[in-house]
């Protein structure tokens, strides 16, 4: 059985083959500061390339092509599904679902809730029911693992009618990671009672998970809520907002632009939203770029601290995404002054740590870097629908 798993955004694309369960090609497309790349991955043997903005734009195609060539696939109809990551609030987007004409109208109706992801999504949706007649396409909801989040947890405090009309609730989002995460936990042979993961990435998010499911996550109806992330704004005081888009004289489309794509690092340091480059500039003196930086790990610890008294107590740690992944410096300003929670860096493990390790001092509450499957379990979660 062949699954191809899509996870559509406006900079990046990932593509993967699966056949029996098993990953065998991934492709990666990625528009990055150095111009658009391909990262693939056929069997363990990975080749990165310059490509053309046209083959980002077509790079459903591309995988395709590159999969008849390798005579992965003879035509489309070999796949038992297509499935697709779909990031999109509103109860109906919380489970996951078949992509039909129906679906299609509810998605397309919800573009302005989260412009940032959904408008990809519906572009990238779109060109595959024309491109893919011939395989079922199937929306894996990034939402579904908080369908657990208890009611203090998932209401806005305004009114109740309107929230239950309106559908607007704290949905939460990374939720395939997080679910991946506890996957690699439980197939250890043991889930601690109390975990938080952090997944920091271009988007960030944390979540506390008690026995195995979500009781509270960091965004909310959107993926805009929360902590400060690459150029989304995170938390802000609504009346805030208000005065500003009066004083900016914000259209809706702007000020949505604003948030999602001006803020953040980005909009804080006036340099950039990679974290790389602001540690550089940080170490050069720029008072911009540490701010930026300390802003982005404060918020974190802010939430790690809060989620430990609503789980009342933590068993384990878990750094994922990108930068929880990649970047020692950041985990080491997130943990720096956290010991009265029993939180304790080893800095040569914080340092040398490979994609999955822990890193924590002996007497610490554990600490583990672990690298997120989000494809594998779509892929997984894809194959129970059929």
């Amino acid at each position: 059985m062949k699954i191809l798993v899509v996870n559509p955004g406006s900079q990046s694309k990932k593509y993967a083959l699966y056949v029996n369960k098993r990953q065998v090609f991934l492709a990666h497309f990625e528009n990055t500061p150095k111009g658009y790349i391909l990262t693939t991955n056929l069997n363990g043997s990975v080749e990165e390339k310059k490509i053309k903005p046209r083959q980002f734009q077509s790079a459903f195609t591309q995988t395709i092509d590159y999969l008849k060539k390798q005579i992965i696939i003879n035509q489309i109809s070999d796949l038992r599904c297509i499935a697709v990551r779909v990031v999109c609030p509103g109860l109906y987007f919380s489970e996951h679902r078949i992509i039909d004409k129906t679906y299609l109208q509810k998605l397309n109706k919800s573009l302005s809730q989260a412009p940032l992801h959904i408008a990809a999504t519906l572009e990238e949706v779109r060109f595959l029911i024309k491109k893919s007649k011939d395989a079922p396409i199937y929306a894996i909801s990034d939402s579904a693992f908080h369908t657990t989040l208890p009611e203090e947890a998932k209401y806005y405090a305004i009114n109740k009618k309107d929230s239950d009309a309106l559908e607007l609730y704290r949905y939460g989002y990374h939720g395939l990671s997080i679910q991946s995460i506890i996957r690699q936990i439980k197939d250890t042979g043991y889930l601690p009672e109390k975990i938080i993961v952090a997944h920091l990435g271009g988007g960030a998010s944390i979540t506390a998970v008690k026995n195995g499911k979500s009781i509270d996550t960091s965004m909310g109806f959107t993926p805009l809520e929360g902590l400060v992330m690459a150029t989304r704004v995170g938390d802000i005081d609504a009346g805030a907002l208000f005065y500003l888009g009066q004083k900016k004289s914000f259209t809706y489309k702007k000020f949505n632009r604003y948030l999602n794509e001006e803020s953040g690092l980005l909009g804080v340091s006036q340099i950039s939203s990679d974290i790389r480059v602001l540690l550089e500039k940080e170490a050069e003196g720029n008072k911009d770029a540490a701010l930026a930086l300390n802003l982005y790990a404060y918020k974190i610890k802010k939430t790690i601290g809060s989620y430990i008294t609503v789980l009342n107590g933590l068993d384990l740690l878990v750094f994922t995404g990108t930068v929880g992944l990649r970047s020692d410096p950041m985990r080491n300003k997130i943990i720096h002054q956290l010991n009265h929670l029993h939180l304790e860096l080893d800095k040569s493990k914080n340092k040398s740590v490979p994609e999955n390790g822990y890193i924590h001092q002996e007497n610490s509450v554990p600490i583990l870097v672990a690298k997120t499957d989000e494809m594998g379990i779509i892929a997984q979660e894809a194959t129970k629908l059929l």
